[in-house]
């Protein structure tokens, strides 16, 4: 059995501002290759999925009102999915896989 290679973990700096509809692995790639870094066979690339939620353009409009703006996120995330597995009632309110 051969012994693994080191870890080398390097972040992506000088990607833009990602919006509904973006090209994110361009964008990632394009990042890459101006920070001199190419992906190889075997690396893993980690993206946030904030960041894969924002190119989809899964995004609730604000709520000034903190509990308007929790409840809105919460009818959207139901909306999309596409059945409940597991919920959990806390003081804060629920949370649902």
């Amino acid at each position: 059995m051969s012994t693994p290679g080191p870890v080398t973990v390097l972040p992506v700096t000088g990607v833009p501002e990602v919006s509904r509809g973006a090209d994110l692995g361009a964008l990632l790639l394009a990042a890459l290759s101006r920070g001199g870094v190419a992906l190889q066979d075997g690396d893993v690339l980690v993206v946030s999925s904030k960041v894969v939620s924002k190119a989809m353009g899964l995004r609730v409009p604000h709520d000034p009102d903190a509990a308007g703006a929790a409840r809105a996120k919460e009818q959207e995330v139901l909306r999309r999915s596409r059945a409940v597995v597991a919920e959990r009632r806390g003081p804060a309110g629920s949370t649902r896989v």
